[in-house]
């Protein structure tokens, strides 16, 4: 008789005495002599089916690299077929798919011990308001279209500009910029399906500056993710500066435009003047807590201070970096690039033309007084510079400093206004 018949004689007597075992248990659990012939059974099977494979029946391993190769090719569930133990009773073969239908009840967890998750909800952006209400109306109408989102003075177009801050063709041209030059959005995703239109998340970039929404309301409103709302914010407001800030937001460079603005501070009785300067303080959310004593200021909260010049009319002329909270209006002065050039020494020491610009005045008796170099107005907390009129400190109530002082003061309010309504 071979070793593997000897083998499998000893390993049916060894399942058949353990059979016997496991039916006169009540408990369906084996005695430690059941457990100890079925381990002697599973040693001496492996053993002698890895020996008699490998080496062709002989019990020499040529290559015990090979070990490994048999080893995961062996195969549990036939080798309890050939003990004559069924493998269900040992939970041995689990069948996957009947594990995870819905008959038995069971619901396969992940590793961490959670279920699955929750099919995702699709959304359609198409059907929200903002497509619905102004960009809907837009595509169906032409710009002299009475009546339309592009009508100003429809009621249509002033909500829009009151929830968006903007007029609807001025929000065109954005939009359009933007698939020209900010992001490239072909009509299809790479799914076949279609694409957010670029306006929907432009007008939840435009309400979250005007309105002060949040990202999880635009998930609400605009029927799309928060977090694409958040990326989209990032990328829009980044692109925008850097497409419109020098446009829009720039200082006089030659003599005409420089004479423009300062005529309506001549007309005003401030000759010689170019704007009015003062800093604002924008809160600071994400303030690190190694940045929170240097942004902590007057306000009792982290924020940064920008200077602003602005002309009368309200236009920016010059937005400096960004400085500590922490900071005064005589040290953030000092650094101010826009007001180097109007002392008169640039970024690298060059001669600007704002020191060399002449402009006149009268006395009283009509004789005329040539000046050089321009100036902005401002509040009292600036340093005593000839480029920097403040009002005056000690004031008699109905001098002409004190007239004039008041005065100033009303004409510097422009800037404050300003902060007033990009607050708002």
């Amino acid at each position: 008789m071979s070793s593997s018949e000897k083998s499998s004689d000893s390993s049916m007597n060894s399942s058949s005495g353990m059979s016997a075992s496991i039916d006169s248990s009540t408990d369906s659990s084996m005695d430690s002599s059941a457990n100890s012939s079925l381990d002697s059974s599973l040693d001496s099977s492996l053993d002698s089916s890895l020996d008699s494979s490998m080496s062709g029946g002989s019990s020499t391993i040529s290559d015990p690299f090979h070990v490994f190769e048999y080893i995961f090719d062996f195969r549990m569930d036939d080798f309890f077929l050939e003990l004559g133990i069924v493998s269900d009773l040992f939970d041995f073969g689990f069948d996957e798919d009947e594990g995870s239908s819905s008959e038995s009840g069971y619901e396969r967890e992940d590793m961490r011990g959670r279920g699955p998750r929750a099919p995702r909800v699709a959304r359609n952006p198409y059907n929200g308001p903002f497509y619905n209400v102004y960009i809907k109306n837009a595509d169906e109408h032409n710009a002299n279209d009475m009546g339309s989102v592009w009508d100003q003075e429809s009621t249509l177009a002033k909500g829009f500009r009151r929830r968006f801050g903007i007029p609807y063709s001025s929000f065109d041209a954005i939009a359009k910029d933007w698939d020209l030059d900010g992001e490239y959005r072909a009509p299809k995703s790479r799914n076949g399906a279609r694409r957010i239109d670029s306006r929907i998340l432009i007008m939840g970039s435009l309400g979250i500056l005007t309105q002060d929404l949040t990202f999880d309301w635009m998930e609400l409103v605009t029927d799309t993710s928060k977090s694409l709302n958040h990326f989209f914010f990032m990328k829009f407001t980044f692109w925008f500066r850097k497409c419109y800030s020098k446009e829009w937001i720039k200082f006089p460079e030659c003599s005409q435009s420089i004479a423009k603005v300062m005529d309506f501070y001549t007309l005003l009785g401030f000759p010689g003047c170019i704007g009015s300067i003062d800093c604002v303080h924008v809160g600071w959310d994400g303030c690190s807590a190694g940045y929170r004593s240097d942004a902590c200021g007057k306000e009792g909260y982290p924020t940064l201070s920008f200077e602003v010049i602005v002309s009368h009319t309200r236009r920016i002329l010059s937005v400096s970096q960004a400085f500590w909270g922490s900071w005064n209006d005589k040290t953030i002065v000092t650094y101010d690039e826009m007001i180097r050039k109007i002392k008169g020494v640039g970024k690298y020491g060059e001669q600007t033309m704002y020191k060399d610009f002449v402009w006149r005045t009268r006395t009283v008796d009509g004789s005329v007084i040539v000046h050089k170099g321009v100036y902005v107005i401002c509040d009292g907390g600036y340093l005593e510079w000839p480029e920097l009129i403040p009002p005056y400190k000690s004031q008699i109530p109905g001098s002409a400093d004190y007239r004039w002082s008041k005065w100033l003061k009303s004409l510097r309010k422009d800037v404050e206004c300003l902060f007033g309504i990009l607050k708002a």
